[in-house]
């Protein structure tokens, strides 16, 4: 969502990946002491342990010492935004949300209930969207300036074509962090420390369960009843009403003005009489004698003939009343006709219709009864607003329950309406667990209570040990690993032999790569250059496990025009990086930081 953020493509694209741009934004003003609602503050921007907890929530950091360092870089670039005069209009920012594809019909109008929706999953508020997408489009522009202007020279170009273009024969070794867990030396001392560290991790969400009663055309449809005489008449309204499709052929003798009219339908007659004694001749018989031009030599057929067909309305009207397999003689201004209908469509029996006509007749009753039945269930569930036994006496509809835990974090998961989760999580039902309001979508409405709610807390360490034992054994087994990864590579590099389980050779194309491995991967691979013979070694890192490679022999390819240009890009792209890192240097050198009151570690709710 929200394109003309995301539509932006080199340096500016990595930097904005290096801000993590999401919706998390920073305090609001309050009234509370000075400093004491936020860790820092940076110029005007103040980050508080509910934004660090909420970005490490949403962003997937590693700790909340990772979140305050990416909110702290990120306020400096707002501050920096403010300084520099760029900033967004609120007219530019409505203009984004009423443009973007998210929010927009299938005409490419905006709909604001699409937009109402995207707000009410969100948690947010209009305003706050509004100030959230500033911060963003504040964030995207100091990107860009800080990514224009980046040249890259042929000499600059030959050195990454090393780096992209290669095309090298390798082996592989995984050292596999779970053979290091048996290592791991374990107690709750360091468990303790390991959950004191970083308890966000292990944040249980605001969430509620619930009950809630249904009420919808459908189901009022399916406790209707309609009697064999109801459904006969409305059989015999349909046929009444019906615009039969008929396959009609026919053999015309036109009537000129002031032409014989006898003795051209005498003529029409002898035809008829024939046509009737020979039927599987008609088409013979129309090639004949048919005065129609556009039909004789096709057998007289005229297709498909129902009241909207341009044909005479005496001659429709006619043959309207003809069946499968009848050939006759009709009238018409231009003449008279010797008609044969070869089909007939669209036309059922009773039994045929009955079904059909049952389950329409049960939907209009159900429509009917809708309005007022909705009336009843809302006067019920607002006299009696502990309970929604009453309701469901009066209205015969049954209580359902949804028992799985909702938060807003699981609802899309669960497959919860947009409309019900504001209204969960509202004080009246949230809290004060009183019936809802009637919510109404389309021809469906409901009526919600909670049942059981939970507000959102951080659990003790005693009941999150296990999950906190399983999560400090796999980081512990995995720094064993990197650090055993480590020394294999020095003894590899120094001419060593240690024991290895090598894959078989392959041959690693410059696109694989480029697939594999991210840029970070890619560059220490660069840096392997087999000489004398001699393979060279390289460690992978940020791989589910430390890779180690062997690199067996390297060759660059003569990049084309395309290609050069394409790598041209990437390297501005790592240029453009060099200077978003100087800007952001520049800012933290110029701008002021305080320390608020509120600690890093500290987990109020």
């Amino acid at each position: 969502m929200f394109s003309a953020v995301e539509k932006y493509n080199g340096p500016a694209k990595i930097m904005l990946g290096l801000i993590a741009l999401t919706f998390i934004g920073f305090g609001a003003s309050t009234v509370a002491a000075p400093g004491s609602d936020y860790i820092v503050k940076v110029g005007d921007e103040k980050i508080s342990t509910q934004n660090v907890q909420a970005a490490v929530r949403e962003e997937g950091l590693e700790s909340n010492q990772d979140a305050l360092t990416v909110l702290t870089d990120r306020a400096y670039l707002y501050e920096g935004a403010r300084a520099m005069g760029i900033n967004v209009s609120l007219e530019q920012l409505k203009q984004v949300i009423m443009d973007d594809k998210g929010f927009q019909d299938e005409n490419g109008r905006f709909n604001e209930q699409k937009f109402r929706n995207f707000l009410a999953q969100s948690g947010m508020t209009e305003d706050q969207l509004i100030e959230k997408l500033r911060h963003q489009f504040e964030l995207q522009n100091v990107a860009n300036l800080a990514a224009n202007g980046n040249i890259v020279s042929s000499q600059q170009l030959e050195r990454i074509a090393r780096l992209m273009q290669a095309e090298r024969e390798i082996r592989t070794a995984v050292v596999d962090p779970r053979n290091f867990a048996a290592g791991v030396k374990v107690d709750d001392a360091a468990l303790k420390a390991y959950y004191d560290k970083d308890k966000s991790k292990y944040l249980i969400p605001k969430a509620v369960k619930f009950e809630y009663i249904e009420l919808s055309a459908k189901t009022l449809a399916d406790r209707q009843t309609v009697s064999e005489e109801e459904v006969k008449k409305a059989f015999a309204e349909q046929q009444s009403s019906a615009q039969p499709k008929q396959e009609v052929s026919h053999i015309m003798f036109a009537l000129p003005q002031g032409g014989d009219k006898a003795k051209i339908k005498a003529e029409a007659e002898k035809v008829l009489a024939e046509a009737k004694a020979s039927p599987d001749n008609f088409a013979a018989l129309a090639q004949k004698y048919s005065q129609d031009a556009a039909t004789a030599q096709s057998g007289g057929a005229l297709g498909v003939v129902d009241k909207s067909s341009a044909l005479p309305e005496e001659f429709k009207a006619a043959i309207a009343k003809l069946n499968k397999g009848d050939i006759a003689l009709v009238e018409s201004t231009a003449g008279f006709h010797i008609v044969r209908i070869t089909n007939t469509q669209g036309q059922q029996s009773f039994d045929e219709a009955k079904a059909s006509l049952e389950a329409e007749l049960k939907q209009k009753k159900a429509q009917q009864a809708l309005a007022q039945m909705r009336q009843t269930l809302s006067q019920t569930t607002f006299d009696f607003p502990d309970s929604l036994k009453a309701a469901a006496e009066k209205t015969g509809l049954p209580i359902q329950s949804h028992n799985e835990w909702l938060s807003r974090q699981n609802a899309v998961q669960q497959n919860i309406p947009a409309e019900w989760l504001e209204v969960l999580f509202s004080d009246e039902v949230f809290k004060k667990k009183h019936n809802s309001d009637v919510i109404t979508v389309g021809d469906t409405s409901w009526v919600l209570r909670a049942t059981e709610t939970r507000e959102e807390s951080t659990p003790a360490f005693e009941q999150v040990k296990e999950q906190v034992r399983t999560a400090y054994v796999n980081s512990e087994s995995a720094k064993a690993a990197m650090e055993q990864a480590k020394k294999l590579l020095a003894e590899l590099q120094k001419g060593g032999k240690p024991e290895l389980a090598w894959s078989e050779k392959e041959t690693l194309s410059a696109s694989d790569a480029r697939l594999r491995l991210s840029p970070q991967a890619l560059a220490v691979l660069a840096k392997a250059h087999p000489t004398d013979g001699k393979p060279a070694y390289a460690l992978l890192e940020g791989q589910p496990a430390p890779l180690l490679v062997e690199v067996l022999s390297s060759k660059v390819q003569k990049a084309d025009a395309d290609e050069s240009k394409k790598l041209k890009n990437e390297l501005a792209q790592r240029t453009g990086l060099g200077m978003y890192t100087g800007l952001l240097t520049y800012l933290k050198t110029n701008i002021p930081l305080k320390q608020g009151a509120q600690k890093l570690d500290s987990d109020k709710h």
